[in-house]
């Protein structure tokens, strides 16, 4: 979710939202988020905190997605078959549950996944800000894997 707390970077990431304009709504948003990186992150902080808490996906994981995903015209989307968006959930649940006693709420996929897998996830881990590895380069904020998301072996 981006800020609006920071208006005027949002409107001057709107305003010069790429060469030429970006006529894609869903690219446009992208664009944004990575203008608007550092306010994100700053967001995901907790107080004293020098490292954020975050929890990673496994290789695996990241490739049946990136398999999964379609564009629709209203954005890209996780195209899963049941048992696979079951096993995921569970084993995001799962990683977010191990990474509790820490208080991470912080998953960091690559940019390509970062909008549809929030779209499959965002019910089963509200709480949860989808970041991309992309706005975590551009924050300069410093991270810590606490958990990774591990797919079953068979799914």
């Amino acid at each position: 979710r981006v800020p609006l707390a920071d208006l005027p970077g949002l409107l001057q990431a709107l305003v010069t939202g790429g060469p030429g304009g970006v006529s894609d709504p869903s690219a446009l948003y992208e664009n944004i988020r990575m203008a608007m990186a550092r306010s994100i992150m700053a967001r995901q902080m907790l107080p004293g905190e020098i490292k954020l808490g975050v929890v990673t996906l496994d290789k695996t994981f990241e490739d049946r997605m990136r398999a999964s995903r379609v564009v629709n015209p209203d954005g890209p989307v996780l195209a899963m078959p049941p048992p696979l968006a079951e096993a995921a959930q569970r084993a995001l649940q799962s990683a977010f549950d191990a990474a509790a006693s820490k208080q991470v709420y912080t998953l960091v996929v690559p940019a390509d996944l970062r909008r549809a897998s929030s779209r499959m996830f965002r019910a089963v881990i509200p709480r949860v800000a989808f970041v991309s590895h992309e706005e975590l380069l551009m924050s300069g904020v410093e991270t810590e894997t606490v958990a990774t998301a591990t797919l079953p072996s068979g799914v």
